[in-house]
Formats: C-alpha cells, sequence, structure tokens
C-alpha cells in the first residue's frame, strides 16, 4: 500500500500540462513519463466508464434477455473478438513503427507510415465484407451457436450482422487509436473511449426501455461507441494533428512492405492470443449449451478487471519502451519495468483473495442467483486474474522492445495447449474445467518461458540502439 500512494504522488507531480525539456537525458525521462501519467490517468477514466457500464449492464441485459439469449450474446461477441487478427497486425504494426520514428523525430515518416497503414486497412475491410456478404446467407447461424428457443434462434443471424458490421468498421476507425499511442498521446483516445462507454451504456437504456430486440442492444453497446471512434479520428486529423493527415501520394512501398513483416508477427501472435483467450466461451457452448456460459463468462469478467485496468495504465508503456529504445535509455527501461511489475502485483495479489473469498457472494449481488459460479471456479479465477496481470505488464515491454517472435512461439503452444486441455476438463469435471485448462496451460507455456526469457534479455540491453528489428 506504502508503493501504490508513493506512484500516485509520483503521478500527480508527473500531471502538468507544460512539456520537460527533452534536450537532456533526465528531461526525456521525465517527458515520457508526464505522457505516461496523462494516458494513465485518462486510461483509468475510460476503464472506470467500461467497468461502470459493464456493472449496470450486465444484470439489465441478463435479466432482460435470461440466460440462453444473453449466453448466446457473449458467444457470439466472443466468436467475433475471435477475429481480431484480421486486420494481419497492421494497427499494431503501426503502433511500433510510428513510436520508433517518434524516437527520432521524423515527422515525415510517421506521415508515411500512416498513410501505407491505413490504406493497408481499408482494404482489408473491403475484403472481409466481401467474403462476409458472401456468407452470412448461406449460414444457420442459429444451428451455429447451439441455440434452442424460437426468440433466441430468430435473433442470432441478425446479432451476428450487427456485430460483423461494427467489427468491420472498427479496422480504419481502430487505427488512430494506435497512431495516437505510439506518439505517446493516448489520453486523446481515452477520452473519445469514455465517451463511447458512456453512450453505450444510455443506448442500451433506451433500447431496453424500448422493449427491443436483441440486436439493437447489440448496436447500442457496440455501435455507439465506434461512432466515437469516428469523432476522434475527425478531431486528430483535422485539427490535433494535420501534418500527419494521410495522403495517397504519401504511401509508400518500402513501408508497406515492412509494417507487412511486422504486421505478419502481430498476426501470428493475436491469432494465437484470441484463440487461448476467447476459445473457453465457445467449447462450454458446444459441450455443455449456451446456458451454461452465462455462469462462466459472468465469473471471467470480473476475473479480468484487474488486467483490464492496468492494462489500460501501462498501455502507454509499449511505446514509451520503444521510443526509449530507440534513444538508447535502456536504463529506463529496466527501471520501469521492475516499478510497474511491483506496483501491478500489489493491486492483483489483494483483488485475488476478494474474489476466492468472496466472489461468489458479490457475482450473487451483482447479477442474480442464475449465475453463481462453483467454489471450484471462483478458485480457478483467482488464479487466472493473477497470473493474467502479470503477462499484461511482461507482454507490454516485450512488444516495445520488439520481442515479437518469442512471444508468437509462447502463445500458440499456449492456444493449442488450453484448447486441448478445456475439451478435456469440460468433459469431464464441466465448466470449471474450461479455466484450469487454462490456468494450466498459461503458466506452462507462457509465464514459465517469460519468466526465464526477461531477465537475461533485460540484461543484454545495450545503450545507443539505433533502431531494433524485431525478434
Amino acid at each position: 500500500m506504502d508503493m501504490l500512494l508513493v506512484r500516485v504522488r509520483e503521478i500527480s507531480g508527473l500531471l502538468r500540462l507544460s512539456p520537460f525539456d527533452t534536450s537532456t537525458g533526465e528531461g526525456r525521462a521525465k517527458e515520457r513519463h508526464r505522457h505516461i501519467a496523462w494516458t494513465s490517468v485518462t486510461a483509468a477514466t475510460a476503464k472506470g466508464a467500461a467497468g461502470l457500464a459493464m456493472l449496470i449492464s450486465v444484470p439489465l441485459t441478463l435479466g432482460y434477455l435470461g440466460p440462453e439469449r444473453f449466453g448466446m450474446w457473449m458467444t457470439i461477441s466472443a466468436v467475433v473478438t475471435m477475429l481480431g487478427f484480421a486486420d494481419f497486425g497492421l494497427s499494431n504494426g503501426v503502433l511500433n513503427a510510428v513510436a520508433h520514428a517518434n524516437g527520432r523525430d521524423a515527422d515525415r515518416e510517421i506521415r508515411r507510415i500512416i498513410s501505407s497503414g491505413l490504406v493497408m486497412l481499408c482494404i482489408v475491410s473491403a475484403i472481409i465484407l466481401l467474403i462476409f456478404s458472401g456468407i452470412y446467407p448461406l449460414v444457420s447461424w442459429a444451428s451455429a451457436f447451439n441455440v434452442v428457443t424460437m426468440t433466441a434462434a430468430a435473433e442470432t443471424g441478425s446479432v451476428v450482422l450487427v456485430l460483423m458490421l461494427c467489427f468491420i468498421a472498427t479496422l480504419p476507425l481502430g487505427v488512430t487509436q494506435k497512431i495516437q499511442m505510439g506518439l505517446q498521446e493516448g489520453y486523446w483516445a481515452n477520452l473519445w473511449e469514455t465517451l463511447g462507454s458512456i453512450g453505450g451504456l444510455l443506448g442500451i437504456l433506451v433500447a431496453i426501455r424500448l422493449e427491443a430486440g436483441l440486436q439493437w442492444i447489440a448496436l447500442a453497446m457496440v455501435g455507439v461507441p465506434i461512432v466515437f471512434r469516428a469523432i476522434n479520428t475527425l478531431v486528430f486529423f483535422g485539427f490535433q494533428k494535420s501534418m500527419f493527415r494521410p495522403r495517397l501520394g504519401s504511401v509508400d512501398f518500402n513501408v508497406v512492405k515492412g509494417l507487412t513483416r511486422t504486421g505478419f508477427l502481430f498476426f501470428i501472435l493475436q491469432i494465437a492470443v484470441i484463440v487461448g483467450f476467447q476459445s473457453d466461451n465457445i467449447i462450454i457452448a458446444r459441450i455443455l449449451g449456451v446456458e451454461a456460459v452465462a455462469g462462466y463468462d459472468v465469473a471471467l469478467k470480473m476475473s479480468t478487471l484487474p488486467a483490464m485496468f492496468i492494462g489500460l495504465l501501462i498501455a502507454a508503456q509499449w511505446p514509451a519502451y520503444g521510443e526509449a529504445l530507440t534513444r538508447g535509455d535502456t536504463n529506463w527501461i529496466r527501471s520501469t519495468f521492475s516499478k510497474t511489475l511491483r506496483l501491478s502485483l500489489s493491486v492483483a495479489i489483494p483483488f485475488a483473495f476478494v474474489l476466492l473469498l468472496w466472489g461468489g457472494d458479490i457475482i450473487r449481488m451483482w447479477a442474480g442467483p442464475d449465475v453463481v459460479p462453483s467454489t471450484a471456479l471462483m478458485a480457478g479465477m483467482a488464479a487466472w486474474s493473477l497470473l493474467l496481470v502479470i503477462g499484461v505488464v511482461v507482454s507490454a515491454l516485450l512488444n516495445g522492445l520488439h520481442v515479437v517472435r518469442f512471444q508468437v512461439i509462447c502463445a500458440m503452444l499456449m492456444a493449442i495447449g488450453n484448447i486441448l486441455l478445456s475439451v478435456f476438463l469440460v468433459r469431464n469435471i464441466g465448466v470449471s474445467g474450461a479455466i484450469f485448462g487454462t490456468l494450466v496451460a498459461y503458466l506452462i507455456f507462457t509465464l514459465l518461458p517469460y519468466w526465464y526469457y526477461v531477465p537475461r534479455h533485460l540484461n543484454r540491453l545495450p545503450d545507443g540502439v539505433p533502431e531494433p528489428s524485431a525478434v
């Protein structure tokens, strides 16, 4: 707790509007921390708004829809989330490229990166839209998601349509957030995300008030935040950073090749992570039915709160690590990572104990008695909440240092191990088997290799690195 209070005081001292003098190494470090502080504070605001929206919307929608329709919605959402790899890692490639170009103060290069990346993402979105348009009328969506009742079956196809169209729109619009993060100005993205969460919650309340169908609730929850992302894009390129406004004439084939190489690694990493982390709902739905997903998903949402919160707070460290590596400020990298890991654990460990001891009671008061998890499931979720926080902190470091290939190998092994273990355990011990399969796979194939690799890699970092390559 003392460490947390000290860190809060340090951050509050950095919340100033005027920048530090960046002509010295100390000044650059302070300016880096100033951007991280502002991004962290606004990220906390954004996460608070998103968390409040979730806390209010889950019991409301669960009570309004019932376990089957709610479980069906969560399952479809998980499938759409698994399509996050469809940008082929380009947005994360843009983030890394912008961060390192920013470390060289290369404005023209940044505009070429933005223009090239945005054109590529628009092409990807158009291709996905064409493919989905051809597939959509051919699939029996109710059968695909194992839906039984007539009401849920009638809504399944339209919910899939809404979520997919919103996802496709997110691909080009979401890159603005990555650009802002790469420039260490993620606070702008966080402010617009806050407004999006509030708007989405209001949309859900209106939809329930009007007794609208599930497709309208899905549109309110997912579509309204996209509108605010579009406004963020217009404001950012129209007023804040007009010098980076994308132009077809700035598209550079060499930049395209570089983004493709880096993006491919992030693409494989995204596939492995999404499959590894989002497959549990689908496995449970196929083996036990969609009604069983509701209780599992509510418990999972609660267990991931610390990682989501800390992940947003440290999101600004990813580009900061990259910029610091480009400038050769490796001592700053080591010190910041060590402090961040200690601070994150000081938050995650108490939360895990609360989840273990009173998680079931909290869920009963929050979402109702129909989705109260078993003691075994809550024990698994408590352990998962702690391990996930560690993974989030380490991943931010490795992404900033361009250590992507190592993460890809670990994530692929974890995804395969998780699916095999979860299928076996769910068949034999029920819903709780999904989280225990995830825990074992994540510990063996991700955290243990990280524990061995990260300290050695940090110790090998030399000063004055000109520009790292993805490894």
